[in-house]
């Protein structure tokens, strides 16, 4: 099994949570003074499943 292929079986929540090791922050800002800090309670976990959830933008 590849990283690739262990990614894709992994549920929203575990990428959500691993969101560090795959991911810096989907909307490119640090974590202190997030501007979706308010939206997600400061909490970059439900941030990232929420944007993982969200459609692609092209």
């Amino acid at each position: 099994m590849t990283n690739y292929e262990k990614i894709k079986q992994m549920s929203i929540d575990e990428m959500a949570r691993s969101r560090m090791f795959f991911f810096d922050c989907p909307y490119g800002t640090p974590c202190v003074g997030c501007s979706k800090g308010k939206e997600f309670n400061n909490n970059c976990t439900d941030c990232t499943k929420h944007w993982l959830e969200s459609e692609v933008e092209e």
